[in-house]
């Protein structure tokens, strides 16, 4: 009987992850749409990345995506900015690829937590978290602009 009651409660957590991953893909599938729907393809955005690693707290990267893939991106420090260069671009995403790679996170099991724009829908703070019991495995973003082309 105990091995039934075992049997069943881990039946119920895979079931309520299940709905939860699924309510959150709903939710990430509409913000998808009210984002391919403003966007014309070029624009520019900001963003953070939070780490414990930035003495002075995180800089902006500035990443522009012109015909749906990064052309340029640079970091904005308060007294000057640095490209990123060229042979970087490559680590830097499109909010097209933000979304792919919430939607791989969330079919991987991972806590994700995400908050988009109202009425843009694109992304404006990204909590990824794909081992609980471990951490530093943690990603985290906050969009901090977005300028239109």
């Amino acid at each position: 009987m105990r091995k039934l009651a075992v049997i069943l409660a881990f039946g119920a957590i895979v079931m309520s992850q299940a709905l939860a991953d699924e309510a959150e893909l709903e939710r990430l599938n509409a913000a998808r749409e009210r984002w391919q729907s403003v966007q014309g393809g070029d624009y520019r955005y900001g963003y953070q990345r939070q780490c414990e690693c930035y003495r002075d707290g995180p800089p902006v990267a500035i990443v522009t995506v012109r015909g749906g893939r990064v052309e340029d991106a640079y970091y904005r420090r308060s007294d000057r900015e640095v490209p990123a260069g060229e042979e970087n671009l490559d680590l830097y995403s499109t909010i097209d690829e933000l979304f792919d790679r919430l939607v791989r996170a969330i079919g991987n099991d991972a806590a994700v937590g995400v908050e988009y724009h109202a009425t843009e829908g694109y992304p404006t703070s990204v909590l990824i978290d794909y081992d609980t019991a471990f951490a530093g495995d943690e990603i985290e973003y906050r969009l901090t602009e977005l300028e239109i082309l």
